[in-house]
C-alpha cells in the first residue's frame, strides 16, 4: 500500500525536501518554512493578513503557523497586533528585519531551487504544476469538520 499510497508519498517527499532546503537555509539562519511564511507575508502588498489568512495562503493548520510566527516575531522579523474590528484576530506583517532575512535569505533559496532543479533533469517545473494541482484536489475534497481535533464528540 505505501508505494502507492499519496498521502505516504508525500510525505517523504515533503520531509525529505524540507532536510535539503533547511540544509541550505542554515547558512542564513532560518528553516525552510520560516523562510516561506516571509515570502507569504510579501506577497501581501497593502493589507497585512491575519493568522488564519496567511495560515489558509500556507495551507497549514493556525497552531503549526502560529508556532512558526512566534519564533520569527523573537527575531524581530514579524509583528503581531491585535485586529481592528476583531480584537481577538491577530494581524502578522513583516517587519524592516524581516524584509532584510528574506533578502538575505532569497539567494540562499536560489541556490536550493537550481541544486534540486538540476537533480531533477528539468522535470521540476511538470512536478510543480502536479503538486499545486494536487493541493487543489485535496483541498476541494477535503471534508469540513464539524469538531476539532480533541474535542469530545
Amino acid at each position: 500500500m505505501s508505494s502507492s499510497c499519496a498521502w505516504h508519498n508525500l510525505r517523504r517527499a515533503s520531509r525529505a525536501v524540507t532536510l535539503f532546503f533547511d540544509g541550505y537555509f542554515d547558512e542564513v539562519g532560518l528553516k525552510a518554512s520560516q523562510f516561506t511564511a516571509l515570502a507569504a507575508l510579501a506577497w501581501y502588498d497593502q493589507k497585512a493578513p491575519t493568522l488564519s489568512e496567511l495560515a489558509e495562503t500556507l495551507v497549514l493548520e493556525q497552531s503549526s503557523l502560529s508556532r512558526n510566527v512566534a519564533v520569527l516575531e523573537r527575531l524581530g522579523y514579524v509583528r503581531l497586533v491585535p485586529g481592528e474590528q476583531d480584537r481577538r484576530e491577530r494581524i502578522v506583517s513583516l517587519t524592516r528585519p524581516g524584509r532584510a532575512a528574506l533578502a538575505r535569505g532569497f539567494p540562499i533559496w536560489k541556490k536550493a531551487q537550481a541544486a534540486i532543479a538540476s537533480a531533477l533533469d528539468g522535470e521540476l517545473d511538470s512536478q510543480v504544476r502536479s503538486l499545486r494541482r494536487l493541493t487543489k484536489a485535496a483541498q476541494a475534497l477535503r471534508p469540513r469538520r464539524t469538531r476539532e481535533r480533541g474535542e469530545p464528540e
